[in-house]
């Protein structure tokens, strides 16, 4: 994660980072997830941006073979400021971050007061999800 993490920042400044949060999976029955955040200022535009995570989930040996299915790391773009992109491959803000808690928590902690396009502050949206289950952990960057 720290190294995925360091790759994006080198396209830009790593502004903040949530703590590490730990999940049940979703899709087929497989270990807990670890969940967190990074914001970057970058000039990087929307869809090589994408293609840097892309490249990112490669190096780290990431195959995408199942949908939901076990893997190494996920990295998504959540948001790209307020901006509302629905292009081929890419969707921007990320399609139902706003009804996972494991998106939004630790969303919430590294930006806090952003409003997701079409859904509201990040802070009334992990409440409606408060339901859901996600673990802060004791784990460092």
């Amino acid at each position: 994660m720290c190294a995925a993490a360091d790759a994006l920042g080198a396209e830009g400044t790593i502004v903040s980072r949530s703590s590490i949060w730990k999940t049940a999976a979703i899709g087929p029955i497989q270990p807990d997830y670890l969940n967190a955040v990074i914001v970057i200022e970058t000039v990087l535009g929307p869809r090589p941006l994408l293609v840097r995570c892309l490249a990112v989930e490669q190096v780290a040996g990431r195959e995408r073979r199942t949908r939901w299915g076990p893997r190494v790391i996920a990295l998504d773009l959540l948001l790209y400021g307020d901006a509302e992109i629905d292009g081929e491959g890419i969707r921007v803000p990320h399609p139902r971050m706003a009804d996972r808690r494991f998106v939004l928590a630790p969303l919430a902690e590294a930006w806090p007061g952003v409003s997701i396009p079409n859904h509201g502050l990040v802070e009334d949206l992990v409440a409606a999800v408060a339901d859901q289950e996600a673990a802060l952990t004791t784990l460092q960057w």
